[in-house]
């Protein structure tokens, strides 16, 4: 994802997947500095590693490091809502604690959100999930698989913590 200046219009103009060019673009619709969102970002919360998106796994997986957290990484997963959701065992409520995300609220997420709304309205629905771990299981996970096995995917993305769906 590259943003560059518009000098005609002085705005910000998102390049790179479309996906993430219509979420910058949402960003920037509701006033928000999405270029220092990102310096900050990449500056406070380094990249680690990264599963690529891909037509199979219909996800993409995202390493970061922890702001002033020395010994912590966060697993993000973004992708479709029947190829993240499943990986969720936890979700939070609303005041941010984490808690239980069972069979009934998985259904009622895929039926009910993105299947009779988002899709009727001819919406992309998004799903977005994460997890904290320590270093030290990330470094053991990466040299006992290959980051590109579906070994070290299957370990990486278990036990995830949904966030949100929401259709672009």
């Amino acid at each position: 994802m590259r943003v560059e200046i518009d000098d005609k219009n002085m705005r910000y103009m998102p390049e790179g997947q479309p996906i993430e060019v219509g979420l910058v673009k949402f960003l920037f619709d509701n006033d928000l500095d999405v270029p220092q969102m990102l310096i900050n970002r990449n500056l406070r919360t380094p990249k680690v590693h990264q599963l690529p998106f891909s037509q199979f796994h219909k996800r993409k997986v995202v390493i970061r490091k922890v702001d002033s957290v020395e010994d912590i990484v966060r697993v993000y997963i973004k992708g479709a809502p029947e190829y993240v959701i499943p990986f969720c065992n936890k979700t939070l409520d609303y005041t941010a604690e984490v808690k239980d995300f069972d069979d009934n609220d998985v259904a009622s997420i895929l039926n009910e959100v993105v299947r009779n709304e988002m899709a009727c309205q001819g919406l992309k629905p998004l799903s977005y999930a994460f997890k904290e771990m320590h270093v030290t299981e990330l470094e053991e996970f990466m040299q006992t698989y290959s980051t590109e096995s579906e070994e070290f995917r299957d370990e990486i993305e278990k036990d995830m913590i949904y966030l949100c769906t929401f259709g672009l």
